[in-house]
């Protein structure tokens, strides 16, 4: 007769059978590695996540702001070295068992530099939680923490916190957590050196626990961060996560600054109509002080699952500088661990990442209840392997790479597009194709002049160029009446580019100037030849010696581009000096799947044709959360055709000479024709 749970599981586990493996195309395999017998837990990370079947994320029941990760690693599959199946349960951490009040906090023998209360929960008691309430705001304090069963051996559960309620800031943290165990007694003591004393709490309120297993801390993934392109006043961050579709409900921001107050929202690229658009995740105030070397910092911004493998950060510095970020990380959902177990201390190896399989159900399933009364071993994750799935012959690809063919020749450019790996690739659109397409008339075509269907994609931060620096037209004149005026050449890298914004910067600190652009008048305005009319202006000043001046941003107008002249009313003062400029235009990428064989054009600059039509329902699911490669194209070069809404030359010389031809043809006939016999008899 088996008389404990644990014998109990044990003879289960014995009678499971061993299934043998099957071999369905897995995309990778891991090492479990395992010191002793017995059952075994392992918690999981991103390198698993990322390669197995996503996780769906759920708010747990009565806990805002806390989140579940369920439904998630069914294709996961456990191996012995006999390639044999593995039996494993994925297990939630128990949920704590009750929170209870104490209001007899009792005050300890103050020193010089510290203060506290002491806490009696009258018999010990299994506990990971101690909260105070109550307390006169505002405050912002160091603390640690102590527990014991006689109280006089004490154990420290917290060796520094911090304790704040910052109602102007917005800011609240009043709670402790430690690691599970039985106390009678818990002591607080207050960091008093460099703040004031706080009085006892009115409310302690103290969290009873069911397991001494402490519940997993939230996984958190550092991710890798690249500076972007942006306007003055914002930066932008992309950030690139171990994979797409993964259970993260928040971004964790590191910064080196001191005191910080700026808005932070959080994008990813979204399907809406049949282009992609940024759309919200997340955002949020990012909040951090410092006072009398204690810290209190909201720097977490909550978001929606993912659905991308990268997504983008963007913080308003406002008139401060850019946010000295230090590092960004990925929150995930609570997670469930892998319980399995072992009849010896060889490795297992575990294979995830084939999408056909479906969740397991093993006779372990009868231990669910009870797994958290067994006593575990801990596993560890070994080198992980990354295998190539056999292609099915009897299947070929659900969607084509190429759509129609199209009249090539008919574009005025075409650019070689350097992509050299298959899969899914980004093309990020420059300046020299927005200023000479519609847009609408590009199209990406391979060696035999098929086009590749791409996804349109809208980015949310701007293309920049940096200009030339500013050269006077004239040297700086004093017009009667207005002071001197300085006029600048702005030279741009093509004629007409639309949405285009010029930023000024100068080193001065102290000023106050009038700014314009001014363009050609057009004939159509009945002006004067060479008359210049004002297209834009703003005020630019700045009155603060400490700080560098905010940049100024311009609208630009639509013209050639040396037509453009940046004109400064300097009053009574020097010219105000002037950095390079720079030019920022909108931003826009192309996503298509390539072969990878090479040979792809970008082709545009045609009048006669609208947006291509492709099968967006179908071709999305291929180009939205799978992992990119960025590929460039080459340089843009001489047109290769005059406009498709002129008449080829070859074709107007040909109609000419033919028409010439027939005249002389028609007139040589009328010359050689006689005149009519006069009439017999005529005097």
């Amino acid at each position: 007769m088996i008389k404990s749970p644990l014998r109990l599981a044990i003879a289960l586990a014995a009678c499971v059978p061993a299934v043998r493996a099957q071999s369905p195309a897995f995309t990778m395999q891991r090492d479990i590695l395992v010191d002793s017998s017995g059952w075994h837990r392992l918690d999981l990370d991103a390198t698993i996540l990322a390669a197995g079947k996503p996780f769906r994320v759920i708010q747990n029941i009565g806990e805002p702001g806390s989140y579940t990760a369920v439904d998630g690693l069914g294709d996961l599959r456990l191996y012995s070295q006999a390639a044999r199946e593995v039996p494993y349960l994925l297990v939630y951490p128990l949920a704590r068992a009750d929170v209870r009040a104490f209001t007899n906090a009792l005050a300890i023998t103050p020193t010089k530099f510290a203060s506290g209360f002491e806490v009696d929960l009258q018999s010990p008691r299994l506990v990971d939680q101690l909260q105070v309430g109550g307390l006169p705001a505002p405050f912002l304090k160091r603390a640690r923490l102590d527990g014991s069963g006689d109280r006089q051996h004490w154990t420290l559960l917290v060796p520094e916190g911090t304790l704040f309620d910052l109602p102007a800031d917005g800011m609240r943290s009043l709670s402790l957590d430690f690691t599970p165990g039985e106390y009678r007694y818990l002591r607080l003591t207050w960091d008093d050196r460099s703040s004031g004393r706080l009085p006892l709490p009115p409310r302690v309120d103290v969290r009873f626990t069911i397991s001494r297993t402490p519940a997993p801390a939230a996984l958190s993934v550092p991710l890798g961060v690249d500076r972007l392109a942006s306007e003055p006043g914002t930066s932008r961050y992309a950030l690139k996560l171990p994979a797409a579709h993964l259970p993260i409900v928040a971004l964790r921001v590191v910064v080196r600054d001191s005191n910080v107050l700026r808005a932070a929202r959080v994008t990813e690229a979204r399907l809406t109509g049949v282009d992609l658009y940024p759309s919200p995740l997340g955002a949020a105030t990012l909040r951090r002080t410092v006072r009398g070397g204690a810290v209190a910092s909201a720097l977490d911004i909550p978001i929606g699952t993912p659905q991308e493998d990268r997504i983008e950060l963007a913080v308003e510095d406002g008139n401060n500088p850019p946010l000295g970020i230090v590092s960004v990380s990925a929150v995930f959902a609570q997670l469930p661990y892998i319980m399995f177990g072992t009849s010896d201390d060889r490795a297992l190896t575990a294979k995830v990442g084939a999408p056909a399989l479906t969740a397991p159900r093993y006779d372990l399933e009868a231990l669910r209840d009870s797994a958290a009364a067994l006593a575990f071993s801990p596993a560890r994750w070994g080198d992980a392997t990354h295998l190539t799935p056999v292609a099915d012959a009897g299947t070929g690809s659900a969607l084509p790479l190429v759509g129609a063919p199209i009249d090539a020749d008919r574009f005025r450019w075409s650019r070689a597009i350097n992509d050299t790996a298959p899969g899914l690739a980004t093309l990020q659109l420059d300046a020299a194709v927005l200023a000479h397409s519609r847009l609408v008339d590009i199209r990406i075509v391979d060696a035999q002049d098929r086009q590749v269907p791409f996804l349109f994609e809208h980015m949310s931060g701007p293309l920049d160029d940096t200009l030339p620096a500013f050269e006077p037209i004239t040297p700086a004149d004093r017009t009667l009446g207005a002071g001197v005026v300085s006029r600048y050449r702005v030279k741009l890298p093509f004629d007409s580019l639309s949405g285009a914004r010029l930023v000024l910067r100068t080193s001065a600190r102290v000023f106050q100037r009038r700014v314009r652009i001014e363009i050609p008048a057009l004939e159509t305005q009945r002006a004067a030849p060479g008359t210049m009319i004002t297209a834009t202006s703003a005020e630019w000043a700045h009155a603060e010696q400490e700080t560098p001046a905010q940049p100024l941003t311009l609208e630009m107008p639509r013209t050639g581009k040396d037509a453009a002249v940046l004109v400064i009313e300097e009053g009574d003062n020097t010219p105000l000096p002037l950095d390079a400029p720079e030019l920022l235009l909108p931003g826009y990428q192309l996503r298509f799947q390539s072969d990878g064989t090479g040979g792809l054009r970008l082709m545009y600059g045609r009048q006669d044709i609208a947006m291509p039509r492709y099968d967006i329902a179908l071709l999305a699911p291929r180009l939205i959360g799978v992992p990119a490669t960025a590929v460039s194209m080459a340089a843009e070069g001489n047109a290769l055709t005059p406009p498709t809404n002129a008449m080829p030359v070859r074709i107007f010389w040909g109609a000419l000479v033919a028409a010439v031809l027939v005249l002389l043809a028609i007139v040589g006939k009328l010359v050689r024709a006689e005149p009519p016999p006069a009439a017999e008899g005529a005097k």
